[in-house]
């Protein structure tokens, strides 16, 4: 890993952090970690404008200034309905948690002879799978009712939203504690007798 064992541990105890800050207010934390996306992606839409701007061809200004356009209509689109941006930034982290569940039990090889840190990546690697799986079954998308008002927008958001929230903070939980036991794995490795 790139991290030396004191950035990792370092860096393992920040994500632990946010996590549990994360799960205490997790339907707070869904509505932040959207507001957020969507000022991200206001800010990628005005970039995309301003280099549309100091382009000369054409159809690549033309593809600048589009690119932009719809980066700014989705982050319009996430303050304006923030039940569906929270809907589908859920099965978008669904569709994470399965994904980096999978890329965990594919890097097993790779940790053999680290028992401790192979078993919590098995088993982390298991958890966030089936997670996932169970987010994308359970959350049910908000229907015309709850799309109705900015009210009940909120409503459902308050209702739901904090399933994203506490699923972002226990994979922050997951993923500190995996450079944690991957930092001390490292410290163990680096201190035993060399054999010959």
């Amino acid at each position: 890993s790139p991290l030396g064992r004191g950035a990792m541990l370092i860096f393992g105890l920040l994500l632990i952090g946010l996590g549990l800050t994360g799960a205490i207010v997790s339907s707070t934390f869904a509505l932040t970690a959207i507001k957020w996306f969507a000022l991200l992606a206001l800010a990628a839409g005005a970039g995309q404008l301003i280099e549309a701007v100091h382009q000369t061809g054409w159809t690549t200004r033309l593809s600048h200034a589009l690119t932009g356009l719809l980066f700014i209509a989705g982050a319009a689109a996430m303050f304006m309905l923030p039940a569906s941006a929270t809907y589908w930034m859920t099965m978008v982290l669904a569709a994470a948690l399965i994904v980096s569940g999978a890329a965990r039990l594919i890097r097993l090889p790779a940790l053999a002879g680290r028992g401790g840190l192979r078993l919590l990546t098995l088993a982390s690697g298991l958890l966030s799978i089936i997670l996932g799986v169970v987010i994308m079954r359970w959350i049910s998308p908000p229907d015309a009712e709850a799309l109705a008002s900015i009210a009940s927008q909120r409503e459902w958001v308050a209702q739901w939203g904090g399933v994203l929230g506490l699923f972002i903070a226990l994979e922050l939980i997951v993923q500190g504690g995996l450079l944690i036991a991957d930092a001390f794995s490292r410290n163990m490795q680096s201190d035993a007798p060399a054999t010959a």
